[in-house]
Protein backbone atom coordinates (compact mmCIF):
# COMPACT_ATOMS: atom_id res chain seq x y z
CA UNK A 1 0.00 0.00 0.00
CA UNK A 2 2.80 2.44 0.78
CA UNK A 3 4.13 2.10 -2.78
CA UNK A 4 0.86 3.49 -4.10
CA UNK A 5 1.28 6.64 -2.03
CA UNK A 6 4.89 7.34 -2.95
CA UNK A 7 6.18 10.39 -4.73
CA UNK A 8 7.05 8.39 -7.87
CA UNK A 9 3.41 8.20 -8.76
CA UNK A 10 0.93 5.83 -7.27
CA UNK A 11 -2.81 6.34 -7.40
CA UNK A 12 -2.95 8.09 -4.04
CA UNK A 13 -0.21 10.61 -4.79
CA UNK A 14 -1.49 11.31 -8.31
CA UNK A 15 -5.08 11.76 -7.15
CA UNK A 16 -3.94 13.97 -4.29
CA UNK A 17 -1.91 16.14 -6.65
CA UNK A 18 -4.85 16.37 -9.09
CA UNK A 19 -7.07 17.50 -6.22
CA UNK A 20 -4.50 20.05 -5.11
CA UNK A 21 -4.11 21.42 -8.65
CA UNK A 22 -7.89 21.74 -9.02
CA UNK A 23 -8.02 24.01 -5.98
CA UNK A 24 -5.31 26.40 -7.19
CA UNK A 25 -5.47 29.49 -9.39
CA UNK A 26 -2.28 31.02 -10.78
CA UNK A 27 -1.97 34.79 -10.90
CA UNK A 28 -0.43 34.95 -14.38
CA UNK A 29 -2.51 33.99 -17.43
CA UNK A 30 0.35 31.82 -18.76
CA UNK A 31 0.70 29.81 -15.54
CA UNK A 32 -3.07 29.47 -15.19
CA UNK A 33 -3.26 28.09 -18.74
CA UNK A 34 -0.37 25.72 -17.92
CA UNK A 35 -2.20 24.59 -14.78
CA UNK A 36 -5.40 23.77 -16.64
CA UNK A 37 -3.52 22.10 -19.52
CA UNK A 38 -1.39 19.90 -17.28
CA UNK A 39 -4.45 19.11 -15.19
CA UNK A 40 -6.22 17.86 -18.34
CA UNK A 41 -3.36 15.47 -19.07
CA UNK A 42 -3.13 14.34 -15.44
CA UNK A 43 -6.84 13.57 -15.34
CA UNK A 44 -6.53 11.61 -18.59
CA UNK A 45 -3.68 9.61 -17.08
CA UNK A 46 -5.65 8.92 -13.92
CA UNK A 47 -8.63 7.77 -15.98
CA UNK A 48 -6.34 5.28 -17.77
CA UNK A 49 -4.63 4.32 -14.49
CA UNK A 50 -1.29 5.60 -15.80
CA UNK A 51 -0.39 6.78 -12.31
CA UNK A 52 3.22 7.70 -12.95
CA UNK A 53 2.50 10.08 -15.82
CA UNK A 54 -0.67 11.34 -14.14
CA UNK A 55 1.44 12.22 -11.14
CA UNK A 56 4.12 13.94 -13.23
CA UNK A 57 1.58 16.18 -14.95
CA UNK A 58 -0.46 16.77 -11.79
CA UNK A 59 2.68 17.99 -10.01
CA UNK A 60 3.45 20.30 -12.94
CA UNK A 61 -0.13 21.64 -12.65
CA UNK A 62 0.42 22.27 -8.93
CA UNK A 63 3.71 24.09 -9.60
CA UNK A 64 2.06 26.24 -12.28
CA UNK A 65 -0.88 26.92 -9.96
CA UNK A 66 1.60 28.12 -7.35
CA UNK A 67 3.12 30.52 -9.93
CA UNK A 68 6.42 28.64 -10.09
CA UNK A 69 8.45 28.54 -13.30
CA UNK A 70 7.47 25.38 -15.18
CA UNK A 71 9.53 24.51 -18.24
CA UNK A 72 8.84 21.99 -21.00
CA UNK A 73 10.03 18.48 -20.23
CA UNK A 74 13.61 17.47 -20.99
CA UNK A 75 13.97 14.62 -23.47
CA UNK A 76 16.50 12.91 -21.19
CA UNK A 77 13.78 12.44 -18.58
CA UNK A 78 11.74 10.25 -20.95
CA UNK A 79 12.46 6.98 -22.72
CA UNK A 80 12.14 8.37 -26.25
CA UNK A 81 12.81 6.03 -29.19
CA UNK A 82 16.10 6.90 -30.89
CA UNK A 83 14.38 7.46 -34.23
CA UNK A 84 12.42 10.39 -32.75
CA UNK A 85 15.09 12.04 -30.59
CA UNK A 86 16.54 14.45 -33.15
CA UNK A 87 13.14 15.68 -34.34
CA UNK A 88 11.85 16.14 -30.80
CA UNK A 89 15.05 17.92 -29.72
CA UNK A 90 14.66 20.36 -32.62
CA UNK A 91 10.99 20.85 -31.78
CA UNK A 92 11.81 21.55 -28.12
CA UNK A 93 14.48 24.03 -29.15
CA UNK A 94 12.01 25.87 -31.35
CA UNK A 95 9.43 25.88 -28.55
CA UNK A 96 11.93 27.28 -26.04
CA UNK A 97 12.90 29.98 -28.53
CA UNK A 98 9.25 31.01 -28.95
CA UNK A 99 8.58 30.91 -25.20
CA UNK A 100 11.73 32.88 -24.38
CA UNK A 101 10.61 35.51 -26.88
CA UNK A 102 7.51 37.25 -25.67
CA UNK A 103 4.92 34.52 -26.24
CA UNK A 104 4.32 33.97 -22.52
CA UNK A 105 3.08 37.54 -22.16
CA UNK A 106 1.60 38.34 -25.59
CA UNK A 107 -0.22 35.05 -26.18
CA UNK A 108 -0.21 33.25 -22.81
CA UNK A 109 -2.95 30.71 -23.51
CA UNK A 110 -1.50 29.72 -26.87
CA UNK A 111 2.05 29.56 -25.48
CA UNK A 112 0.86 27.37 -22.62
CA UNK A 113 -1.03 25.13 -25.05
CA UNK A 114 2.17 24.66 -27.08
CA UNK A 115 4.20 23.78 -23.97
CA UNK A 116 1.64 21.38 -22.54
CA UNK A 117 1.11 19.65 -25.88
CA UNK A 118 4.88 19.29 -26.38
CA UNK A 119 5.06 17.48 -23.05
CA UNK A 120 2.10 15.39 -24.17
CA UNK A 121 3.99 14.45 -27.35
CA UNK A 122 6.91 13.23 -25.23
CA UNK A 123 4.58 11.19 -23.04
CA UNK A 124 2.97 9.71 -26.12
CA UNK A 125 6.35 8.85 -27.68
CA UNK A 126 7.37 6.94 -24.55
CA UNK A 127 4.14 5.37 -23.40
CA UNK A 128 1.49 2.95 -24.50
CA UNK A 129 -1.06 5.37 -23.04
CA UNK A 130 -2.35 8.26 -25.10
CA UNK A 131 -3.54 10.74 -22.53
CA UNK A 132 -4.52 13.34 -25.14
CA UNK A 133 -5.02 11.73 -28.56
CA UNK A 134 -4.49 14.87 -30.66
CA UNK A 135 -1.51 16.44 -28.88
CA UNK A 136 0.60 16.70 -32.07
CA UNK A 137 -2.21 18.49 -33.91
CA UNK A 138 -2.82 20.84 -30.99
CA UNK A 139 0.90 21.57 -30.64
CA UNK A 140 1.24 22.32 -34.37
CA UNK A 141 -1.79 24.63 -34.30
CA UNK A 142 -0.47 26.54 -31.27
CA UNK A 143 3.02 26.90 -32.76
CA UNK A 144 1.57 28.06 -36.08
CA UNK A 145 -0.35 30.75 -34.22
CA UNK A 146 2.73 31.80 -32.22
CA UNK A 147 5.16 31.86 -35.15
CA UNK A 148 2.79 32.95 -37.89
CA UNK A 149 3.75 29.99 -40.05
CA UNK A 150 2.73 26.32 -40.10
CA UNK A 151 4.97 23.78 -38.43
CA UNK A 152 6.83 21.48 -40.80
CA UNK A 153 5.29 18.06 -41.01
CA UNK A 154 7.02 15.53 -38.78
CA UNK A 155 8.93 12.82 -40.62
CA UNK A 156 6.81 9.79 -41.40
CA UNK A 157 6.82 7.10 -38.77
CA UNK A 158 9.13 4.24 -39.62
CA UNK A 159 7.27 1.34 -41.12
CA UNK A 160 7.89 -2.14 -39.89
CA UNK A 161 9.49 -4.53 -42.36
CA UNK A 162 7.19 -7.26 -43.60
CA UNK A 163 7.13 -10.39 -41.50
CA UNK A 164 9.59 -13.05 -42.63
CA UNK A 165 8.16 -15.93 -40.62
CA UNK A 166 5.37 -17.93 -42.14
CA UNK A 167 3.08 -20.51 -40.62
CA UNK A 168 2.24 -23.32 -43.02
CA UNK A 169 -0.31 -26.01 -42.28
CA UNK A 170 -0.19 -29.52 -43.70
CA UNK A 171 -2.80 -32.22 -43.63
CA UNK A 172 -2.00 -35.05 -41.28
CA UNK A 173 0.74 -37.27 -42.66
CA UNK A 174 0.92 -35.23 -45.93
CA UNK A 175 3.45 -32.81 -47.45
CA UNK A 176 1.14 -31.08 -49.93
CA UNK A 177 0.93 -27.29 -49.48
CA UNK A 178 -2.53 -25.79 -49.22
Amino acid sequence: VSACAGTRGGPLSAEGDVGTAQGLRASSPFNEALRTGYLEIAQGGAAQEDWIDAGIFARKAVRAGNDEVVLPEELDDWDIPGSQEDQLAATRSQLISVLDGNARSTAPETAAEAQVMFDCILEKAESVYWLVPDCQERFDAAMAQLTGRPMPAPPPAPTEPPARDYLVFFDFDRSDLR
